[in-house]
C-alpha cells in the first residue's frame, strides 16, 4: 500500500466512522517538525472553534 492510498483510506474511515472530513497538511513523517507553523495554526483554529460552541 502506498502512502497516497493509505492517506485516502484514512480520510474515508474518518468520514465514515467519525462523520468528519480530515484536515491534511502535506508534510513528511512528522508534521510537527516539518510544518510546525501550519500545525499550530490548525490547532489554534480548532481551539477557537471549540470555544465558540
Amino acid at each position: 500500500m502506498t502512502s497516497r492510498s493509505l492517506s485516502s483510506t484514512i480520510r474515508e474511515l474518518a468520514l465514515e466512522r467519525l462523520g468528519v472530513v480530515a484536515d491534511e497538511i502535506l508534510a513528511g513523517h512528522c508534521v510537527a517538525l516539518s510544518r510546525p507553523d501550519e500545525l499550530a495554526s490548525l490547532l489554534v483554529e480548532y481551539s477557537a472553534e471549540a470555544h465558540r460552541v
